[in-house]
């Protein structure tokens, strides 16, 4: 099947560049809203682009933690039914490796200048 144009990356970069090219327009109370929008769009081209490969570790990192198949929201929802009943210990080794795993990939993709390798006051 054929490549629809524009895709979605394409309108993305488009609103983008609209948007900047305004900024020189747009009186100074309007700036902080355009700043806004545009750091917006930023995260939706980059949630784009990185999103469903996060998805997909984090399902995955969740079917070997609970050692089962099933989708995220399936997982999640099974993560929180045994923290809930005590089956898991929210200090699990392992449940906190998998949890600070997709917290860092989340946290690259809203932030493209957060550093993962960065250690962070009380955790190594």
């Amino acid at each position: 099947m054929p490549a629809t144009r524009p895709d979605l990356h394409e309108l993305l970069a488009t609103v983008r560049q609209e948007l900047s090219e305004l900024t020189s327009h747009v009186a100074a109370a309007g700036q902080f809203e355009l700043q806004v929008a545009l750091r917006a769009l930023a995260i939706v081209a980059r949630d784009a682009a990185q999103g469903h490969s996060a998805d997909r570790a984090e399902r995955e990192a969740l079917a070997g933690l609970l050692g089962r198949p099933g989708s995220s929201s399936e997982l999640n929802q099974e993560l929180c039914a045994r923290l809930r009943d005590g089956r898991l210990r929210y200090d699990d080794p392992e449940l906190l490796r998998v949890l600070r795993s997709d917290v860092l990939t989340r946290l690259t993709i809203d932030n493209p200048h957060f550093d993962p390798r960065a250690k962070t006051k009380g955790h190594t």
